[in-house]
């Protein structure tokens, strides 16, 4: 998601960004209005975050709306999507699609090169998982 797509989308964005982040204000988001860099900041502020680390929270979160974005076009639930990540080290994580139900976390199936070879190992175990 661009700076552009936020803007344009801003008003259906606000609730989702009062969800990931409960401490802006009303104000907040009014002065934000679908610019990144003063997200970044207000979050920065608010949460006492380093700017690199807020940087990387509202990257984080812009991605996953878009995941979200993609997979209700699609008809997906959340349990349908693919979960790979690239990580600061440039390879891509493979995730479980389901939350483990002790921990609530995802496990890990993999780290990969490429984003192509994660999607490939998605699709196999997505396979094997149907066929046996």
């Amino acid at each position: 998601m661009n700076e552009d797509t936020l803007k344009g989308q801003w008003t259906q964005l606000e609730g989702r960004i009062r969800e990931q982040w409960g401490s802006l204000t009303d104000d907040d988001l009014d002065q934000i209005h679908g610019r990144v860099e003063q997200l970044v900041g207000r979050v920065q502020e608010r949460y006492g975050f380093a700017h690199d680390e807020a940087k990387r929270q509202v990257d984080a979160w812009m991605r996953d709306v878009r995941i979200d974005a993609r997979a209700s076009r699609r008809g997906e639930t959340d349990a349908g999507l693919s979960m790979i990540r690239k990580l600061d080290t440039g390879k891509y994580r493979l995730y479980s699609r389901r939350p483990d139900r002790k921990t609530g976390r995802r496990r890990n199936l993999g780290t990969f090169k490429t984003r192509s070879a994660a999607e490939e190992h998605e699709r196999a175990v997505q396979f094997f998982k149907r066929h046996g």
